[in-house]
């Protein structure tokens, strides 16, 4: 199936957008716009062929993990065939101000995407758009299919967050399974040092978190095949979309951002109990060798979730960014997954 074709099929689900040209002509946009979202001035990189194509909203990491740099290399895969939209979110890459005193937390950012989503709406004259979250973007994800269902035509969950205590908890208990296996005697001790999350949060929740996270890459249990974030790195330091002050600032902003949000407010996100049901269409990516979110979690949702049209993806080859490790793979089950919803659409 080619990328028009898939194109075409997202409109038959979209509501058609309007044939008012933007800006005055059917032409293209690569460029960064700047608006306020809560108050407060945010950055997102628009890239389209064509501005009346479909609009998908990518949704990043974290919180406070920009992901242009990775999104960009999605976008240029499906940007002829839609209005790619990559929002930087409060206070972390080109969003950051030089205020990191500004409000953040979970119910902010979601009141910040929904803002944004009517936004879009509105400027690209159309009904619904589509939605790709990845990790802490597929919690903003489920919480506007369930704040703002009417406005959005489908999700795409990649590396889905189900409940984040049993997610900390399972996660620690691999972990440590794996390295006990291989006799990493220095990372076992780390680990029963720092003692397991209770609740979802470490004894010491931030540099615990981040010694638990630097051995599971140190073992290979988030990118598949790799031990160290190299390739992500490489992509963030090369990125022509930063400058050099963006770049060096972003391990600080992301840290800034973890310690305020990493906190009970956000253990207690549970979808398995809290949104047992959804009404638009939702597609899991998951990596087989993704430890950060497990995949058993995201099966059993899967499994529980009530939806119009549901499907789960797994690919063999990756950990947490299957958006990046297998890309082409990526790319061909998201244009397989909207043929699919035009068939059971028609039925």
């Amino acid at each position: 199936m080619t990328l028009s074709e898939t194109a075409a099929l997202a409109l038959s689900f979209l509501g058609r957008a309007s044939t008012a040209h933007p800006k005055g002509g059917e032409r293209s946009f690569y460029g960064f716009k700047t608006i306020a979202l809560g108050g407060v001035e945010q950055t997102m990189l628009v890239r389209a062929a064509d501005l009346r194509k479909p609009v998908l909203l990518f949704l990043h990491g974290g919180p406070g993990s920009p992901e242009l740099p990775q999104a960009v290399r999605l976008s240029k895969k499906i940007e002829s065939e839609f209005t790619v939209v990559i929002w930087d979110q409060r206070g972390c890459g080109k969003s950051y101000a030089g205020d990191l005193a500004i409000e953040i937390s979970k119910d902010r950012l979601v009141d910040d995407a929904i803002e944004l989503v009517q936004r879009l709406r509105s400027e690209y004259k159309q009904d619904r758009i589509l939605l790709m979250g990845h990790s802490w973007g597929t919690i903003l994800g489920m919480n506007l299919l369930a704040k703002i269902p009417e406005n959005i035509a489908l999700f795409i969950s990649v590396g889905q967050v189900v409940d984040f205590k049993r997610n900390e908890e399972l996660s620690y208990r691999r972990l440590l399974s794996v390295v006990k296996e291989k006799g990493a005697e220095k990372d076992i001790k780390t680990l029963l040092e720092i003692g397991a999350p209770v609740d979802g949060l470490y004894a010491d929740p931030i540099k615990s978190l981040m010694k638990q996270r630097a051995i599971l890459l140190k073992h290979g249990l988030v990118y598949y095949g790799k031990r160290d974030a190299g390739e992500v790195v490489k992509l963030i330091l090369l990125a022509p979309e930063y400058t050099l002050r963006e770049k060096l600032r972003y391990g600080k902003n992301q840290l800034s951002i973890i310690n305020r949000m990493w906190n009970r407010d956000l253990m207690a996100t549970d979808f398995i109990s809290q949104l047992p049901r959804v009404s638009v269409p939702v597609c899991f990516m998951v990596g087989e060798s993704d430890f950060n979110t497990p995949k058993e979690l995201v099966v059993e949702y899967y499994n529980k979730l009530s939806a119009p049209y549901k499907k789960l993806v797994t690919f063999s080859k990756s950990g947490h960014d299957p958006h990046v490790e297998e890309l082409d793979s990526f790319v061909k089950e998201f244009a397989a997954f909207v043929e699919e919803l035009k068939l059971y659409m028609h039925t």
